[in-house]
């Protein structure tokens, strides 16, 4: 069967939906752990799961070994959860693989096994034929927001929609810092509500002083604001100038994708939809919403000249290879330069 999401995935399980066999592909591992806590507490109650959870390294499994694992029977309990690490570990037509084909063809109705591939590993067809593959990809900025209000309601905290955008444009994309802030918020936090003001106060970022709110002010070109950005975003936990070029690259071939369009067709909407199209299949990190980013490079790109986009982009190329080639120049005042730069296009 064809790939599905691990969110929602996770929400079958929620509901009680439990399949005989999971097998997860894809780099994001704190949503594999994630699952594998979601199909406990859904397959096993507490009070059995010494008896009836293994979690074990395909490493250290043989095929014998391999077999008593996901054939053993639970103890005092409907069912029971394998998980299985790693598979990566065994060669190709090796005596696991063959134990593993056999077993998904006819799985124990008493258990749930769950086959995990780590990151980089190539999907086994075999396997996805018979088991129900989930994959845990990185999730669409939509998908990213929603994942963060779940993971604080299992946190003990319920974020407000402003504050589980704020926090993950204040964190980026990396779901498992975002975890860790989340697991602050929910100790620190006073009461059971998450608002913008208490991310700001904990996380240390203010709303309109992030990377994003960067990227914004150059993109539609107020480089005073950009300017009085620098170093209030340079001094937050984890961004460097290197971040910020990616941020801006990133951004303004969108922005630059939405002129051509514009170029030819004279059409914001088509524009929009281009760039929905490109966003969708590049999955790019650390942008926002898809619907938002696309709405903004569209309006963007109708303040640049394709001329000027593309030297824009060299820009922001050339500040980038001048911060990796050596470490005479202070990044801050490479960044400063560019936006100078730019900003001196604009006047002249």
């Amino acid at each position: 069967m064809g790939g599905s999401s691990i969110l929602s995935t996770q929400r079958d399980v929620e509901r009680g939906k439990i399949e005989s066999v999971y097998y997860l592909t894809g780099a994001e591992e704190i949503l594999k752990d994630e699952f594998i806590d979601v199909v406990v507490n859904g397959a096993v109650d507490p009070g059995n799961r010494d008896f009836n959870v293994d979690i074990r390294s395909a490493a250290d499994l043989n095929a014998e070994s391999l077999h008593a694992l996901v054939e053993t029977l639970p103890m005092l309990a409907e069912r029971r959860v394998a998980v299985i690490r790693g598979l990566e570990a065994w060669r190709k037509n090796s005596k696991p693989w063959h134990a593993v084909y056999q077993y998904v063809q006819a799985p124990s109705p008493s258990s749930v096994v769950i086959l995990i591939h780590g990151a980089g590993s190539d999907v086994d067809p075999k396997l996805t034929a018979h088991a129900r593959h989930v994959i845990a990809d990185v999730p669409d900025p939509d998908s990213q927001i929603e994942w963060i209000k779940e993971r604080a309601i299992r946190s003990g905290v319920t974020l407000s929609e402003g504050a589980a955008s704020h926090l993950r444009a204040a964190v980026g994309g990396n779901l498992s810092q975002i975890a860790v802030e989340i697991d602050k918020l929910a100790a620190a936090a006073e009461g059971d509500s998450v608002d913008v003001p208490d991310v700001e106060r904990l996380v240390g970022i203010r709303h309109g002083e992030t990377l994003s709110d960067w990227v914004n002010a150059v993109l539609m070109k107020e480089f005073v604001r950009a300017i009085q950005l620098l170093d209030v975003i340079l001094a937050q936990s984890g961004m460097s100038a290197v971040r910020m070029l990616m941020a801006l690259g990133t951004a303004l071939i969108g922005t630059r994708l939405a002129r051509a369009h514009l170029d030819t067709t004279n059409s914001t909407s088509t524009a929009m939809r281009a760039v929905m199209d490109a966003l969708r299949s590049a999955k790019p990190r650390g942008v926002g919403r898809y619907g938002d980013e696309a709405k903004l490079w569209t309006d963007a790109a109708r303040e640049w000249s394709a001329t000027d986009i593309g030297d824009a982009i060299r820009h922001a190329y050339d500040a980038d290879s001048d911060i990796k080639s050596t470490t005479l120049h202070d990044p801050r005042d490479t960044l400063y330069t560019m936006m100078l730069q730019l900003a001196a296009k604009e006047t002249s």
